[in-house]
């Protein structure tokens, strides 16, 4: 990504416990890093259902690569396991974007369905 710009990622969670998650349970990173993040609100998952949760993002000014680590929260209290995100940022190339594939098109346009606010290069990184 380029220094500042926006962009989204995510997430397949399974909750694998015997209890559902409380309404209140949001997706937000554990501690503040140089990559601004909009927490994202789960709410109820019950044992044994998948969420999908997408993340918007904006990467910071510093190229190269950034780590951050996110966490599941409900009343106050982390649970669940560390994911992260690394992501490079890298000043704007002079290059043209290559082309998607087109046996990627069906694919993409079932998830920008979805996820209607994604953009199509963000989806065939996903596939890649």
């Amino acid at each position: 990504v380029r220094p500042r710009e926006e962009f989204k990622n995510t997430w397949r969670i399974t909750n694998i416990g015997k209890n559902s998650w409380p309404e209140d349970t949001i997706f937000t990173e554990l501690k503040p890093g140089p990559i601004n993040v909009f927490p994202e609100k789960v709410g109820t998952v019950y044992p044994k259902t998948e969420s999908v949760i997408l993340v918007k993002m904006i990467a910071p000014n510093a190229t190269g690569k950034h780590t951050l680590f996110f966490t599941l929260r409900a009343n106050g209290k982390n649970f669940g396991p560390q994911i992260w995100i690394t992501v490079n940022v890298v000043e704007k190339s002079s290059k043209e974007v290559a082309p998607i594939p087109e046996e990627y098109h069906q694919n993409i346009s079932q998830l920008l369905e979805v996820f209607p606010e994604s953009d199509m290069s963000t989806l065939y990184e996903c596939l890649k």
